[in-house]
């Protein structure tokens, strides 16, 4: 269990092929939607980036595979 808060909520489409993680240190990463396992509840979840020890996940994205992001 855990007392940490909630910092965020993003919605993924079914029709989704790619997520993206965006930190607020500006580091990125994006990857195949299907590299992610599903877990039981309660369970660890998934690595999506590795973070620094100052560096938090800023946002999350669904996209699909064709899709481009403007920096």
């Amino acid at each position: 269990s855990t007392i940490d808060p909630l910092t965020g909520l993003s919605v993924l489409y079914p029709n989704s092929t790619d997520i993206v993680v965006v930190t607020k240190n500006g580091k990125f990463n994006r990857f195949n939607i299907a590299m992610l396992t599903c877990n039981s509840r309660g369970r660890g979840g998934n690595k999506v980036i590795k973070l620094d020890s100052n560096d938090t996940i800023l946002n999350v994205f669904a996209l699909n595979e064709s899709d481009k992001i403007r920096l």
